[in-house]
């Protein structure tokens, strides 16, 4: 609704959350153009090579080696495209111990304990109303993306921006 140029890749069979939410789906993907690809096939990620080629930013939020295993990591997109912003999003960031742990929001909530916090009808955990943890990434990522795009315009290179649920 600000004038860019969104395209969604999906798994797939498309994303699940498509069907199983489909009110804050048509909310949160707005504008959005969806396309279905498979990145374990070489045809597939050549076509997302393509698309990066031309893109300002990129955001991926996979768990930590996930882009790499899939050629789709930092070093092999800046390669290809140096002026791009490129942006990480997990669970639990890219080191330490809980890295590997899925980047559920009701999981980052347990482990923070502010599900045992929450008022409720019942003893703990309630699970938190607000999806605080996932609306902060997005915020912390838009923060570092607009950053880079700034610094870019000066210097010409791309950047890795990187957050977590966590943070």
């Amino acid at each position: 609704d600000y004038g860019a140029d969104v395209i969604w890749v999906e798994p797939p069979g498309g994303d699940p959350f498509r069907r199983e939410l489909s009110v804050a789906y048509s909310v949160f993907n707005r504008s959005k153009r969806g396309i279905t690809l498979n990145l374990k096939d070489d045809n597939d990620r050549q076509t997302v090579y393509r698309l990066l080629a031309t893109a300002d930013v990129f955001i991926q939020s996979w768990q930590p080696g996930v882009a790499e295993s899939l050629g789709l990591g930092y070093g092999e997109v800046h390669e290809r495209n140096p002026a791009l912003v490129y942006c990480s999003i997990s669970g639990f960031g890219a080191e330490g111990e809980n890295r590997d742990l899925p980047g559920h929001e009701a999981l980052v909530h347990a482990l923070l304990g502010t599900m045992g916090d929450q008022a409720g009808f019942r003893d703990g955990p309630i699970f938190v109303g607000v999806p605080s943890a996932s609306s902060g990434a997005a915020y912390l990522g838009l923060i570092g993306i607009l950053a880079s795009l700034y610094r870019r315009q000066s210097d010409g290179w791309g950047r890795h921006v990187e957050t977590s649920l966590l943070d």
